[in-house]
């Protein structure tokens, strides 16, 4: 097991970046109360394994500076799903077609994030 202690995930490390800061909560009676998240192996490797496949999504497809900017900033605080159906989302409603690289990062997104079918990604064709 991964102990994930105030800390945030990044590309496969565990890094501090304030220590403890957004597990510590005070009580209103003064009380200090301490989160602590444990992660396995199994699901770390998971969240590595989806945001390639939605980096991966990004690097092949063609969309909006502002969009792109978005979906990275999602996936850049581990907000996977966001991410997907931010692009998936911009896709539609602006009409751009998904292309056939990008789709299939998607949809190895969508598999280890264990989705249930997103109405924009139906409409996109899968």
């Amino acid at each position: 097991m991964a102990l994930i202690d105030g800390s945030v995930r990044s590309r496969g490390e565990v890094r501090s970046e304030s220590p403890a800061a957004p597990f510590t909560r005070e009580t209103e009676g003064g009380s200090t109360l301490r989160f602590v998240c444990v992660a396995s192996e199994e699901l770390i490797a998971s969240w590595e394994r989806t945001e390639r496949h939605l980096r991966a999504a990004l690097d092949r497809q063609d969309l909006p500076q502002e969009a792109l900017a978005t979906a990275v900033d999602y996936i850049e605080h581990n907000e996977f799903g966001l991410a997907f159906e931010h692009v998936v989302s911009v896709l539609v409603e602006r009409g751009i077609a998904l292309n056939a690289e990008a789709r299939e990062s998607l949809a190895a997104a969508v598999t280890d994030m264990g989705l249930q079918a997103n109405s924009d990604w139906i409409a996109l064709g899968r």
